[in-house]
């Protein structure tokens, strides 16, 4: 029972006590009352500890409730004072940007006037110039015609030439000067390859004649005993005039005609032209191209092609 039943119960025993005739006093029994003051008096120091912790909690609140605000305003202040610094700084980056600005455009339009000045007394040279160019030209024109009593020709229009067509760039005649010039190029590059290629036959048939002349020379000292006594056959005569280095120098060679610089038809066929330059080198040879090579003498007398020739010399191991 809280402190509060206890003093409601002293009261109405009060209130229900017998009054004393002719008093305001009243009869009450006393160990009742006794009994309810005791029970006050235990509850009483309870009340005012509970009393005085909520005193304390209310006053801590009120504490932390003052000291929030003062942090919600010194934080508001400080706030206010960043957005006042943060517009001056805006303030004064947009006036330094427009000052730059207005001093770019100042410089740009200088520099574009002085531009211009310069372009004009350039131009203005230009123009004396030309027409200094143009009075000695009239001027020559008109000595020539004096001189030689010309009719007078008005100047050409500017997109004109002398012929009287419109003055632009002729492509197809360039393609065509393109194309004789790659057609050159081609024609430059198989002389070349032709002329290669003929060096390498002539200096592959010197050595298969080499190699021929030898194995013809080892028959030869073969059959020596063979014709036991027969007067051995001359290795010099008119067979042998077609080659007269083989006979004095085994290691010589034909000597090759000298390359074309500038050959009269292009794509000339290899075949044809070797057999050509062969038989201008080789007075004997065959209407075939063939070399004939005298071989032996007597009835044991022969001819051999190239192709003998070359079988020979890869016999000997120089084919």
């Amino acid at each position: 029972m809280s402190l509060r039943r206890t003093l409601d119960a002293m009261g109405a025993m009060v209130e229900r006590a017998s009054s004393v005739p002719l008093s305001a006093s009243c009869m009450v029994n006393r160990a009742e009352m006794l009994a309810l003051v005791e029970r006050a008096r235990a509850e009483l120091p309870v009340e005012l500890d509970q009393a005085a912790e909520l005193l304390v909690a209310h006053q801590e609140v009120i504490s932390r409730a003052e000291s929030e605000a003062e942090q919600l305003l010194a934080q508001a202040q400080a706030d206010a004072e960043r957005l006042i610094m943060e517009s001056a700084l805006v303030a004064s980056a947009r006036a330094r940007s427009d000052q730059i600005l207005d001093a770019a455009r100042a410089e740009a339009a200088r520099l574009l006037r002085e531009c211009d000045l310069y372009t004009d007394n350039r131009l203005a040279a230009l123009q004396a110039d030309l027409a200094r160019t143009l009075g000695q030209v009239q001027r020559g024109r008109d000595r020539l015609r004096e001189r030689s009593e010309l009719d007078y020709l008005d100047p050409l229009a500017d997109e004109a030439d002398p012929e009287g067509r419109d003055v632009q760039v002729d492509y197809e005649a360039v393609e065509r000067q393109r194309a004789r010039e790659l057609q050159q190029e081609q024609r430059r590059a198989r002389d070349q390859a032709y002329d290669h290629q003929r060096d390498q036959a002539y200096d592959h048939r010197a050595d298969t004649e080499d190699a021929y002349d030898q194995d013809a020379y080892d028959q030869d000292r073969a059959a020596e005993p063979d014709r036991a006594g027969a007067p051995r056959a001359s290795r010099s005569g008119p067979e042998f005039e077609h080659r007269p280095d083989a006979r004095d120098e085994p290691g010589a060679r034909h000597s090759r005609p000298a390359a074309r610089d500038t050959p009269d038809t292009a794509g000339a066929d290899l075949t044809g032209a070797a057999a050509s330059s062969d038989a201008q080198n080789h007075p004997e040879h065959d209407e075939n191209g063939r070399i004939p090579i005298p071989v032996g003498a007597g009835p044991e007398r022969r001819v051999l092609d190239l192709t003998a020739v070359e079988r020979a010399a890869e016999r000997s191991g120089l084919g």
